[in-house]
C-alpha cells in the first residue's frame, strides 16, 4: 500500500525516524553500564532486563517507521477542492451531531489540531464524497448516517 507524503511531511517524518535512532543508539551505549551494576550478570539483573525491553520496544518502533518509507508517494495538497481528498478541511455531522477535521497525509498528523491521517476509518469514509452529500457508512461495527457540509483547501499549507 502506498504511503502519501507532502515534501515537508516528508521532511518532518524524517527527523521522527533519526530522534527514533537517537533514542535507539542511547539505550544500546546504556547495556554496558547496565550489566556493570549488575555485576555482569544478564540474568536476575531488573536494570539490564527493562533496558532490553525499551530496546526491542525502541527497535520496533523505528522498523514500523522504516516501513511506512517503502512504498512512498509525494503529493501537493491540492488548491481547490470539490469533495473530499487529502488535504482539505471537511466539515460534516455524523447522526446529527457536527464535526470537523483536516484530512492530512503522514507526518502532518495532529490530532491536537484536528489533523488526523488519510487512513483513519472516519477519514476513509468520508474521502470521494462531495459537498451536501448524505450517506451510510459502517464505523466501528455501526451504521452510522453522514452529511457532508462544506469542503475546503487547507489554510496552513502551501498548495505549491
Amino acid at each position: 500500500m502506498k504511503s502519501y507524503f507532502t515534501a515537508k511531511s516528508l521532511a518532518k517524518y524524517s527527523q521522527h525516524i533519526s530522534g527514533l535512532e537517537k533514542k535507539l543508539r542511547e539505550l544500546q551505549a546504556q547495556v554496558q553500564y547496565s550489566c556493570e551494576i549488575g555485576g555482569d550478570v544478564w540474568h536476575d539483573n531488573a536494570s539490564y532486563e527493562h533496558l532490553v525491553e525499551d530496546i526491542r520496544v525502541a527497535d520496533r518502533r523505528l522498523n514500523e517507521a522504516h516501513l511506512l518509507l517503502r512504498n512512498i508517494k509525494l503529493i501537493s495538497y491540492p488548491a481547490s477542492v470539490d469533495k473530499v481528498v487529502i488535504g482539505c478541511e471537511v466539515k460534516f455531522s455524523v447522526d446529527g451531531e457536527k464535526k470537523s477535521f483536516e484530512i492530512v497525509a503522514h507526518g502532518d498528523e495532529d490530532f491536537t489540531l484536528n489533523r488526523i491521517l488519510y487512513e483513519a476509518p472516519i477519514a476513509l469514509a468520508l474521502m470521494g464524497h462531495s459537498i451536501r452529500e448524505n450517506y451510510e457508512v459502517n464505523l466501528v461495527g455501526k451504521t452510522k448516517r453522514i452529511e457532508i457540509e462544506e469542503v475546503k483547501t487547507l489554510s496552513w499549507t502551501n498548495s505549491k
